[in-house]
């Protein structure tokens, strides 16, 4: 991680961008991860370990699956086919 970290810093210095570290999680993989103090732009990520994190309109959880995302949408859509259907009988 502390590689890729020092790629994206790399990249970003190339091109002149930055880094939004209010937008910024730390998703972790799995179990039993170690945590290390992790920096970028001479300056230490926050620590709001989250344990799904949304990326491009996709919920991903610490095992990067997509099963957040997919009850998400089903509770969205079944609340639609409630709503539809009250719409339709109060007609």
């Amino acid at each position: 991680m502390l590689w890729d970290l020092h790629t994206v810093e790399t990249r970003c210095g190339e091109i002149g961008l930055s880094v939004n570290f209010d937008k910024t999680e730390l998703v972790l993989e799995g179990e039993g991860n170690v945590l290390v103090s992790l920096n970028i732009f001479s300056l230490k990520l926050p620590f709001q370990c989250s344990m799904s994190v949304k990326y491009l309109g996709i919920v991903l959880d610490s095992w990067l699956t997509c099963r957040e995302q997919v009850n998400t949408k089903l509770k969205k859509d079944h609340n639609l086919v409630w709503a539809f259907r009250r719409a339709y009988f109060e007609t």
